[in-house]
C-alpha cells in the first residue's frame, strides 16, 4: 500500500523533486517531502590550488541546505559549503566556539606580527 501524502516520517512521499545535470560537471537538485523535510544542492567543478593525490587540479565546490522537524516539533536548518576547504555546516542549532581569550589573541598577534624565519 502506497503512504499518503500528508504523512510523517516512514509514511512520507515526496511532492516536489528536480535534478538538472549539464555537460560541463555542473548539477542542482532539490526534494520536498509531505511531511516538510527538503533539501537542495548544486555544485560544480572548479579549479584549485593544489594539486590532488592524481596531480588533478579541478576539484568539486559544492553548496545546499536541507531542513526537517523532528517529533517535538524543533525546526533544524543546515546551509554547508563544501570545496577544497573541506565541509562547513551552519546553522543556529549547531555549537559554536568560545571566544578566544585576549592574551591569547594578543600572543597570537605579536606571533603574525614577527618576520618570517628563513631555513
Amino acid at each position: 500500500q502506497r503512504p499518503v501524502a500528508g504523512g510523517r516520517g516512514k509514511d512520507a512521499v515526496i511532492v516536489s523533486a528536480t535534478n538538472d545535470v549539464n555537460f560541463d560537471g555542473s548539477y542542482r537538485y532539490s526534494f520536498e517531502t509531505s511531511d516538510g523535510q527538503r533539501a537542495s544542492q548544486e555544485g560544480a567543478l572548479k579549479q584549485v590550488s593544489a594539486p590532488g593525490p592524481d596531480g588533478d587540479t579541478l576539484g568539486e565546490a559544492v553548496r545546499g541546505d536541507f531542513s526537517y522537524t523532528d517529533d517535538a516539533g524543533n525546526q533544524f536548518a543546515i546551509q554547508y559549503t563544501a570545496d577544497e576547504n573541506g565541509y562547513v555546516p551552519q546553522g543556529a542549532h549547531l555549537p559554536t566556539p568560545p571566544p578566544i581569550p585576549e592574551a591569547i589573541q594578543k600572543a597570537l598577534a605579536y606571533i603574525a606580527s614577527q618576520p618570517q624565519a628563513r631555513s
